[in-house]
């Protein structure tokens, strides 16, 4: 699902595709090949006013919800988030540098945390990524910026987060005590070894694989991609995708933003290490004894040299036909485009698609949809901020846009990776001044409820005639939730649970309700019942002992 979605600033509108003009059927300049000079075209839409009257939501349309305050993620960690049957799955890491999971359950919209690693550094390159195990478990796994090695955690049951492993190195990788940055996880059902994390070496900058059978030892770790120049100390920037038993790899050959830089794409099948064409680079046991691809080898998807200037990676995603797209930007003085692809007939070379371009201020970011690359998300960040949605029926010949959201400071959206809940959108929004100085919220846009998180503080004599004061706010941490009930529920002794006094929250999200003098046994909570779009929340239990 995506839609697609053009302008603003200085973005460049159009007619509308669906005008009869040859954006039903665009010229072949349309299209980039890696040589050629860049073009001036961009993707035709509506004008902006038309597109920003499109936001409204239809009856039964997502809306948006503040899910977890002060936590960010970057952008060369997946799955970010994760969707199972029950749950919505958010990494992060927070303002104070835990390391932490946010588990929202989609049939009532309850909200469990958990911190993964607590005293790490406030960087956004040190969220996890997310994996589901085939018995339903979730799997974390997350590193410190080059300053702390890959670690994981696994928890106990599938709908739970109150139990998981302890932080475990990857035992046999040669990574136990090397400093990485970022995790990816991917998994491959059939293989002998299906678990493969992947991650950038602080030791060398250079990005390497490892694989797993049962989660308890791992396979050295191999380097994929070579140093362009051995004396370059830029490293290259790469993403991954997989289907079935290709492992696709889009990489930038350096930094984007120092030196020279191109874009290129190679796949690992089987056993081979493969063009996108499907012509052989080398075995994979020839990878694996230590021999990484150059880029001379890949195939090359966009060349650096052109008028649009140097590439950064953004996404790469795999569709069910299991043909990749890619969404990546280009830098040329202080202009910058967004571009979608996807390979050409054959693989003979990849095609790619201008969507827009901004000057002045870098880009917030953008994102191909998991469970379908033919949308795409796109933050932009000038005189009107929010996120906007292009989508394509046609492989890139037309597309279709429509703002999903304004909001200022809106950054590094992504869509959940797993079975399809109510979440086709998040993000970060708040303040952000770089990777290790924020303090941003992750967003949603959902069909579900609005989480909410329950605060209790209960007197020293709550069961002999005490009181609770209870706190609701939005998502975890979030600002106050006023003009909400919040029941006091008491249990006596072999009967059963009642209502026994209710409360509404006040202009700062707070309700006090009185206890009644409890006879020993007596256990109370307070909740508040999922109702008019929020969702459901409750204390622990407490059991009166005097």
């Amino acid at each position: 699902m995506r839609n697609l979605l053009i302008a603003l600033g200085a973005w460049v509108l159009g007619p509308l595709a669906s005008m009869s003009m040859a954006a039903a059927a665009p010229s072949q300049s349309g299209w980039e090949e890696p040589f050629e000079r860049a073009r001036s075209e961009v993707v035709h839409a509506r004008s902006l006013a038309q597109l920003e009257s499109s936001t409204s939501a239809t009856g039964g349309s997502p809306r948006r919800v503040r899910l977890v305050n002060h936590s960010a993620w970057s952008w060369y960690m997946d799955p970010r988030v994760l969707e199972t049957q029950t749950s919505t799955l958010v990494g992060g890491v927070s303002t104070s540098g835990s390391v932490t999971l946010t588990r929202f359950a989609h049939s009532s919209g309850t909200v469990t945390r958990t911190t993964l690693q607590s005293g790490m550094n406030d960087d956004d390159h040190n969220a996890p990524a997310l994996m589901e195990l085939p018995d339903g478990r979730i799997m974390a796994m997350w590193s410190g910026h080059g300053r702390h090695p890959l670690r994981y955690r696994i928890t106990s049951s599938k709908d739970s987060l109150t139990r998981m492993s302890g932080a475990t190195p990857l035992r046999g990788s040669g990574l136990e005590s090397t400093g990485a940055s970022y995790a990816h996880l991917l998994r491959q059902d059939g293989h002998p070894r299906p678990y493969i994390a992947l991650t950038r070496r602080s030791s060398d900058d250079m990005w390497v694989m490892t694989r797993s059978a049962d989660l308890v030892t791992w396979t050295p770790a191999v380097q994929l991609l070579a140093r362009v120049h051995e004396q370059d100390q830029h490293h290259p920037y790469l993403k991954f995708a997989i289907h079935a038993d290709a492992i696709h790899v889009l990489a930038t050959d350096r930094h984007p933003f120092r030196g020279s830089t191109s874009l290129y794409h190679f796949v690992l099948r089987g056993e081979r290490v493969e063009r996108t064409d499907g012509s052989l680079i080398m075995t994979l046991p020839e990878l694996e004894a230590g021999r990484p691809v150059t880029v001379s080898e890949a195939t090359l998807v966009y060349d650096g040299s052109s008028a649009d200037g140097r590439p950064r990676v953004y996404d790469i995603m795999v569709g069910a036909d299991g043909i990749p797209r890619i969404g990546v930007t280009t830098s040329a003085s202080s202009t910058f485009t967004f571009k979608w692809g996807i390979p050409k007939e054959q693989g003979t070379g990849w095609k790619l698609r201008t969507l827009a371009r901004q000057s002045g201020t870098l880009p917030a970011g953008m994102s191909l949809d998991s469970g379908d690359p033919t949308r795409v998300l796109l933050a932009r960040m000038l005189d009107k901020p929010g996120l906007v949605e292009y989508r394509t029926p046609d492989e890139g010949d037309t597309w279709t846009a429509r703002v999903v959201t304004k909001m200022s400071g809106l950054r590094t959206p992504t869509t959940p990776y797993g079975s399809g809940g109510p979440m086709s959108a998040l993000w970060m929004g708040g303040r952000y001044d770089r990777y290790d100085d924020y303090d941003t919220q992750v967003w949603g846009l959902t069909t579900g409820v609005a989480p909410v998180q329950l605060v209790s503080t209960w007197s020293r004599s709550w069961d002999d005639g005490g009181a609770v004061v209870v706190k609701l706010r939005a998502g975890v941490s979030g600002p106050d939730v006023r003009d909400r009930l919040v029941r006091l529920m008491v249990r006596l002794p072999g009967g059963a649970e009642e209502t026994v006094r209710t409360a509404r929250t006040d202009a700062y999200g707070n309700a006090r309700l009185t206890v009644p003098d409890l006879p020993v046994g007596a256990r109370a909570r307070v909740m508040h019942a999922k109702s008019d779009g929020w969702g459901y929340a409750t204390s622990s239990t407490r059991t009166a002992d005097s």
